[in-house]
């Protein structure tokens, strides 16, 4: 099914057709993080669902903050570490 993907990154990248939210932040340096923590959180196949979407997704700057603050370590979280991330990821603005 084609929808329209719109993410708000500092800037608007848009997307059509084929491209999922997991797409378009694969395809962003600067959301390297997001993908580790949709990864870490196994959100994957929620976000590669039908849309549409609209993302206000974090900068690598505004995760490594949030990182820092609360000792995270996206490759090694625990079952409740991972559960807090996915409730963070899924809390930011979708609509």
């Amino acid at each position: 099914m084609k929808f329209l993907l719109t993410m708000l990154i500092g800037g608007i990248i848009s997307a059509s057709a084929q491209n999922t939210v997991v797409d378009v932040a694969v395809g962003s340096s600067a959301h390297t993080t997001l993908v580790a923590a949709v990864k870490a959180a196994d959100l994957v196949a929620t976000l590669n669902s039908d849309g549409p979407f609209t993302v206000f997704a974090p900068s690598n700057a505004a995760f490594d903050a949030l990182l820092n603050a609360t000792g995270l370590d996206l490759g090694n979280l625990s079952t409740a570490e991972e559960a807090l991330v996915k409730n963070i990821l899924l809390n930011l603005p979708l609509f």
